[in-house]
């Protein structure tokens, strides 16, 4: 059942002027009880023999892991590597390596990253090793 709509009561403390909030969701058929200094919700009542479907935090397909793998697998294969790279490998190297600055941030030179760079790519592929570890 989607959330209908969604209560937000603030309330500021008046020694540090602070706003302290609590949101309640509220669903087709709910009750609200207002009892004067706070807002309860009866929830109606569900059917709990269907299960409960979790959805992910994260939108990300893959396990940072993986993406590491995918790297390492570009860079020694390069356009042989399975699945193709998309759209050519210089992209899909610079699209990836551009999210994990941590893999060459601690290089002298990386603070600027230089995905065309052959020496900066074999650095990158030595760290790869230690972070799947």
């Amino acid at each position: 059942m989607e959330p209908t709509y969604i209560i937000r009561e603030v309330q500021i403390r008046s020694e540090n002027r602070k706003k302290d909030g609590l949101e309640l969701v509220i669903c087709k058929g709910d009750i609200i009880l207002d009892k004067g200094f706070k807002f309860e919700v009866l929830p109606a009542a569900r059917d709990f023999t269907k299960p409960i479907t979790r959805k992910k935090l994260t939108k990300a397909p893959f396990k940072e892991s993986e993406r590491l793998l995918r790297i390492k697998e570009l860079l020694s294969k390069g356009e042989k590597a399975l699945p193709a790279p998309k759209p050519n490998l210089s992209a899909e190297i610079e699209n990836l390596l551009s999210k994990r600055e941590y893999l060459y941030l601690h290089f002298p030179d990386g603070y600027r990253f230089e995905a065309g760079n052959l020496s900066f790519l074999k650095r990158i592929s030595n760290e790869i090793d230690f972070f799947l570890k």
